[in-house]
């Protein structure tokens, strides 16, 4: 009969940052498809389940009210039991980023190619502006949220909203140029990070 070496009562996750004969009491160097409770106490994690949708999927969001996703060239929103509907049409081969700005409660989003927003089950275009050196905002292929703006990484640049008012920027002066193409638009509690190739710039 098999006997046992080792029971774990207590397991308060990863330590792979040491030596492996000096892993902590309670932690372990490796470890695969576990989860962990209140009580420290390990389980293995919950398969895969059924396939809900099948197809070219991509980037899905979500957040507590809204689930977003890109289904075989269209912007789809899954429902609560599971069905999804259809927003907008879209380039499959294009990416979409999303951010909730909490200004208007509009969930922002944008490819590269198009920018709009959703509210109540429904995407809009961003209306062009009726004022001089008002523009609507630009998209890209990265979009944040901070600060009463929205930001818009296309390329080596930053584009950002006027404050409070989201849909338009100044095309004077809307803009941070970056010196290479942007790769991580993260914003923070003070500040918004950006990443451009090999090196990280914090934005405060």
């Amino acid at each position: 009969m098999p006997s046992t070496l080792f029971e774990f009562k207590k397991y308060r996750g990863i330590c792979n940052t040491t030596d492996t004969t000096r892993v902590p009491v309670d932690y372990q160097s490796v470890a695969e498809n576990v989860d962990i409770d209140d009580e420290y106490m390990p389980y293995r994690r919950n398969g895969y389940g059924n396939i809900i949708i099948s197809g070219s999927v991509h980037s899905l969001w979500a957040d507590d009210r809204v689930c977003l996703f890109v289904h075989n060239g269209s912007l789809k929103r899954l429902m609560p039991d599971l069905s999804d509907v259809s927003l907008l049409s879209v380039d499959q081969s294009l990416h979409m980023e999303y951010v909730r700005a909490t200004t208007n409660d509009y969930v922002y989003l944008t490819n590269n190619s198009i920018i709009g927003f959703y509210t109540n089950g429904t995407v809009y275009p961003i209306p062009e502006p009726d004022q001089t050196y008002k523009v609507r905002m630009t998209g890209g292929h990265l979009i944040e949220y901070y600060n009463n703006r929205l930001y818009a990484a296309f390329d080596d640049k930053i584009f950002h909203s006027d404050a409070v008012y989201l849909n338009q920027m100044d095309e004077r002066f809307g803009f941070i140029p970056m010196p290479g193409y942007i790769t991580l638009l993260e914003a923070v509690l003070d500040g918004i990070y950006v990443g451009t190739g090999n090196d990280v710039w914090y934005l405060g």
